[in-house]
C-alpha cells in the first residue's frame, strides 16, 4: 500500500470519527464490553462465510462507510454496501472463509468506539494477487440497543513480490 493511500485511509477514519462524534455528543451510553464487539465480529465473519452480503450490510448503520483499501472511493450506505459485498462474494472472494481477530477497542466519545484487529481470508480460488489478510479499523456506534459499524477501513497486507 502506498503512503498516499495510507494517508487517505487515515484521513477518512479521522473524518468519520469526528462526524459520528458530533452526532452523539452528549449522549450517555453504557460502556461496551469487548464481548459485544466480539459478537459483532463473529456475526460479520459468519455472514461472509455464508456469502450473505445483506447480512453483512445489516451490521452497519444506514449510512455506514467502508473503505476497502484498494484505492477505490469509499462505499456509503446500505444499498451500496450490499452491492459491494455481493460483488466481492460472487467474485474474487467466492467460497472463501473469513477469520476476524479483534485486538483492541477504545472509546472515542460517549456511544462511539474504535475497534481494530486483523483478518484472514482462506479457501476459495481467488485470482493471484488478491489480498487475503490485513488489518481493519471500525468505528462502532450504538443504535437501537445494538452496536453497529458506522465506518470501516480495511488495510490489506502487502502482497509478496
Amino acid at each position: 500500500m502506498t503512503r498516499t493511500v495510507q494517508i487517505r485511509v487515515c484521513r477518512a477514519i479521522v473524518a468519520t470519527v469526528f462526524l459520528v462524534t458530533a452526532g452523539v455528543a452528549g449522549a450517555q451510553t453504557p460502556a461496551a464490553p469487548d464481548a459485544e464487539f466480539k459478537k459483532l465480529a463473529d456475526a460479520f465473519s459468519q455472514a461472509w462465510n455464508k456469502g450473505d452480503a445483506n447480512g453483512i450490510a445489516a451490521l452497519h448503520t444506514k449510512e455506514g462507510v467502508r473503505l476497502a483499501g484498494n484505492g477505490q472511493p469509499a462505499v456509503v450506505g446500505t444499498a451500496a454496501l450490499e452491492k459491494a459485498f455481493a460483488d466481492a462474494l460472487a467474485g474474487p472472494y467466492k467460497g472463501t472463509t473469513l477469520t476476524i481477530k479483534p485486538n483492541a477497542d477504545r472509546q472515542a466519545a460517549p456511544g462511539v468506539y474504535i475497534g481494530e484487529g486483523t483478518y484472514e481470508v482462506s479457501g476459495g480460488t481467488p485470482p493471484p494477487g488478491t489480498p487475503m489478510s490485513g488489518q481493519y479499523m471500525n468505528t462502532m456506534v450504538r443504535e437501537g440497543g445494538r452496536w453497529l459499524i458506522a465506518a470501516s477501513a480495511v488495510i490489506p497486507a502487502a502482497t509478496p513480490k
